[in-house]
C-alpha cells in the first residue's frame, strides 16, 4: 500500500454523525490522487458503505485503495496500528486508532468535544453533513504536516512479505495481501502457507503460542483504552482483564468504547462477571 496510509473510518451507530458515502468517496479519490494509500475501516454493517465508497473512486485509483470491513476490535487495532492518519466519523474504530498512536481528524460537527486524548483533532460546528470535503482534505493535510510520518510499513512485516515471496512465488498479490493481512490464529493454521511451514508436531504448540499472545495482545489494548478513556488503571483491575478469555476480552472491547469512567467498567463486571 502506498504512503502515508490514511485510514477512511466510515462506521457509526448513529445517522446524524455519518459524514456520507457520497463525501468518503470524494475524500478517498483525492487522497489516492495525492499518492495516498487509504482503507476504508468499519464493521460488518459497513460492508455495503465501503463497497459504495470504492464505486465512487476512479479504477485508475483503486489500487492503493482498500476495505476492512470484517475484523474484530484486536484486527481493527492491527490495521489502524499500520495506518499513519485515521480520518471518520466519531466512533469506536477512532478512538481504537488514537489508542494505537495514529493521529486521528474526527468529523464531530456540533456534538461535545474530544478532548480527552491529545491525538484526537476535531471538526466542529454544525451538522456533521454540512461539514464539506475542502474542509475536511485541508484538515487531512494539515494533519500530515503537523505529524511525523511512520516508516513505509515495519520490519517485521517486510520480512514476512519476504519470505512470501521467496517461499511462495505463485501467489497472486491478492492473495499476499489476505495472508498478511490474517491475524487470527484460527485462520492462521488453516492457511497453506501455515501447513506447509509447519510440521503436526510444532503445529499444536504453535497454535497454542499464537492463542495465548493473541489473548495478551488484545488484553493489553483494552487497558490501553481504558487508560485513555477513565485515567490509570489499578493493578487489580489490570489483573483481572489480563486473566480474561479472548470471548469476554471482545465483549469488552466493544463495550468499553461508550465507558466514561471506572464505574462504567465495574457495571459491565456486575452484569458479565
Amino acid at each position: 500500500m502506498p504512503r502515508p496510509l490514511y485510514a477512511l473510518i466510515i462506521g457509526t451507530s448513529e445517522v446524524y454523525k455519518d459524514w456520507g458515502v457520497e463525501r468518503f468517496g470524494a475524500l478517498a479519490t483525492r487522497l489516492r490522487a495525492c499518492g495516498y494509500g487509504v482503507i476504508c475501516v468499519g464493521g460488518p454493517a459497513e460492508v455495503a458503505v465501503a463497497e459504495a465508497i470504492r464505486a465512487r473512486v476512479p479504477e485508475t485509483l483503486q489500487d492503493g485503495l482498500m476495505l476492512s470491513t470484517q475484523g474484530s476490535v484486536l484486527t481493527t487495532a492491527a490495521i489502524l496500528r499500520n495506518c499513519n492518519y485515521c480520518v471518520g466519523n466519531d466512533t469506536g474504530a477512532l478512538q481504537i486508532g488514537a489508542a494505537n498512536d495514529v493521529p486521528c481528524l474526527c468529523i464531530l460537527g456540533d456534538r461535545p468535544l474530544l478532548d480527552h486524548d491529545p491525538l484526537i483533532h476535531m471538526i466542529v460546528g454544525g451538522k456533521v453533513k454540512d461539514i464539506s470535503l475542502d474542509e475536511v482534505a485541508s484538515a487531512a493535510q494539515r494533519l500530515l504536516k503537523q505529524t511525523p510520518n511512520k516508516p513505509a510499513f515495519n520490519d517485521a512485516l517486510e520480512l514476512i512479505e519476504a519470505i512470501l515471496v521467496s517461499r511462495f512465488p505463485q501467489l497472486t498479490t491478492e492473495a499476499m495481501q489476505i495472508m498478511l493481512n490474517i491475524i487470527t490464529a484460527n485462520d492462521i493454521r488453516h492457511t497453506r502457507f501455515y501447513q506447509d511451514a509447519f510440521g503436526d508436531g510444532e503445529q499444536k504448540g504453535l497454535e497454542r503460542g499464537l492463542e495465548k499472545g493473541l489473548q495478551k495482545g488484545e488484553a493489553e489494548l483494552i487497558l490501553r483504552l481504558l487508560a485513555r478513556r477513565c485515567g490509570e488503571v489499578s493493578a487489580q483491575q489490570k489483573s483481572r482483564i489480563m486473566a480474561m478469555p479472548t470471548d469476554k476480552l471482545d465483549a469488552l472491547g466493544e463495550a468499553l468504547l461508550d465507558f466514561t469512567d471506572w464505574a462504567d467498567l465495574d457495571a459491565w463486571f456486575r452484569v458479565k462477571g
